[in-house]
Parts: structure tokens; C-alpha cells; sequence
């Protein structure tokens, strides 16, 4: 059985904690054109003192809840969502029947009757700046929570390892370059040094890349959102077309209806005769 949760838990939790490890702006982490065009000796990469490094956190956040209608609730999440400059990634709506049952209420007519609920599953990018503003807009939607969680993964290290190895594959690539045009070999020789040289440059390009996933990952936070509404029933008058022949007119209900409509024809016939016999 589920204790009652007030709504405001949901992210209270999740407001406190995203303050704790709170980072600068979207603009400020992503800026890196600069960095990404100076290529360094690693002579210098080994003076790097890991205590001085400035900390830099990739947030996600979880949550599962109860709403009062789903599609309301997807609405006016994706509006937050886009209001505070964050962008929404994948909205998967769907309504599961759990019960259906038919009920014939006349020879060609059924009752339908449906049980039914609808949940939706919801990941959007929010700029870390406005998480915690995107975060409690949302709990407004909040009926009842049934868990929530803030995960923030110090990714310093990280990011310190992918510069690092782009710079030395850099260099590396480099001096392969120049030790062919300065000093030449034969073809074989050649062919292998160039394919070395192109090698380490794939390699500065992926760890590049790397980078650029971890910077956009900073700047930009995941939350995942579950959210339902208690099931729900449905009940409408629908046709029965399966079994719509053996709900034909019987012989005698057709010569019953054929002799009700003849009777009906023979009294209209008298009455106009009898009406243009008294005018006369």
C-alpha cells in the first residue's frame, strides 16, 4: 500500500541537492574554440596538479509520479521545458486497455465498456542553469511521488584525460609529419609513417569528440520523468457488426411488419375515399 506523499517532496530533495553541485552557465562551459586550437608539449602535462582542478559535475535526474490527466501534464512539462531554454528529447504517450467488455443492449448494439490508463515517459535536456527552475515548475503537475533522485558525476578528471590525450596525439602526429618531410625513406617507410600520422590523428579527433560529449553533458542536464493517472473507464454504445446477420428479421416478424404496413395503406386508401365521398 503507498503512503500519501505530498507533492512538494518530489523535488525538494532533488532542489537542495542540484544547489550542492551547482555549475556555471551553458555558455561558459561550452566555449572552447580557443583551447581547442593551442597544441602544448606534454613536457607540460606532468606539472598538473589534480587538487587545483575546478570541479565540473554531469547532473541526471529521475523522478516517477502520479498526475491528474497525463496529457496536460506532458503539456505543460514540454512548455516549462522550452520557456527555460531546454529541449525534449523523447515523449512516449500510451494508453494500455487493462480490461474490455461487451454487453449486447439490443439485437444490433453493444455497450462497450473500458478499463483503461495512460502513462507517458519523458526525457528532456535542461541547461544546468534552470534545472532547479524546470524542476520545481514541474511539481506542480505532482499528485503523488512514487520515487525521485539527483545524480551528479564529477567529471574533472575525465575531461583533464581526454585533453590530455588529444594534446599528445597531436604532438605525436606532428613530429611524425615532420620527420617525413625532413628526412624522407623509402616508400614502405613512408606509406607506414603516413598511416602512424593518420592514425594519431583520428585519435586527437575522437578524444575531441569526447570532450565535446562530456562539455554538452555539463551544460546541459537529462531528466527522466515517468508520469500516470489512475485508471479510468470508458463506456459507449457501439454497433455490433460481427454478429449483425443473426439479427435478421425473422419470416414471421417480416410478414408480421409486412401486413402492419398493408393494414396502414388500406386505412389511409378508405380515408381519402370517404373524405371525397362527403365533398361530393
Amino acid at each position: 500500500m503507498k503512503v500519501p506523499v505530498f507533492p512538494s517532496v518530489l523535488f525538494v530533495v532533488l532542489f537542495f541537492s542540484a544547489t550542492a553541485c551547482k555549475n556555471q552557465s551553458a555558455e561558459e562551459r561550452f566555449s572552447e574554440s580557443k583551447m581547442e586550437s593551442e597544441v602544448v608539449d606534454t613536457s607540460n602535462t606532468t606539472s598538473v596538479n589534480a587538487t587545483n582542478l575546478e570541479r565540473e559535475f554531469v547532473r541526471t535526474a529521475d523522478a516517477q509520479f502520479e498526475v491528474e490527466d497525463v496529457r496536460a501534464a506532458t503539456k505543460a512539462i514540454e512548455d516549462a521545458t522550452k520557456k527555460f531554454g531546454g529541449f525534449v528529447t523523447l515523449s512516449n504517450l500510451q494508453t494500455q486497455v487493462l480490461q474490455s467488455d461487451e454487453v449486447p443492449v439490443s439485437a444490433d448494439s453493444l455497450l462497450l465498456t473500458k478499463r483503461y490508463k495512460i502513462e507517458n515517459v519523458i526525457t528532456l535536456r535542461v541547461p544546468n542553469v534552470q534545472l532547479d527552475t524546470v524542476l520545481r515548475t514541474i511539481e506542480k503537475q505532482v499528485k503523488f511521488v512514487d520515487f525521485q533522485t539527483l545524480k551528479c558525476d564529477d567529471v574533472s578528471l575525465q575531461l583533464l584525460a581526454t585533453d590530455l590525450e588529444r594534446r599528445r596525439n597531436a604532438v605525436a602526429a606532428k613530429r611524425i609529419s615532420k620527420a617525413i618531410d625532413q628526412k624522407g625513406t623509402k616508400l614502405s617507410g613512408i606509406v607506414d609513417a603516413e598511416n602512424e600520422a593518420d592514425l594519431r590523428r583520428a585519435q586527437v579527433d575522437q578524444a575531441l569528440m569526447n570532450k565535446l560529449s562530456l562539455r554538452e553533458n555539463v551544460a546541459f542536464s537529462t531528466v527522466t520523468l515517468k508520469v500516470y493517472q489512475r485508471e479510468r473507464m470508458q463506456r459507449e454504445v457501439v454497433l455490433n457488426e460481427a454478429n449483425i446477420d443473426s439479427f435478421q428479421a425473422s419470416f414471421g416478424d417480416k410478414l408480421f411488419e409486412g401486413f402492419k404496413s398493408g393494414w396502414n395503406l388500406l386505412g389511409e386508401i378508405i380515408t381519402f375515399l370517404f373524405s371525397t365521398r362527403q365533398k361530393t
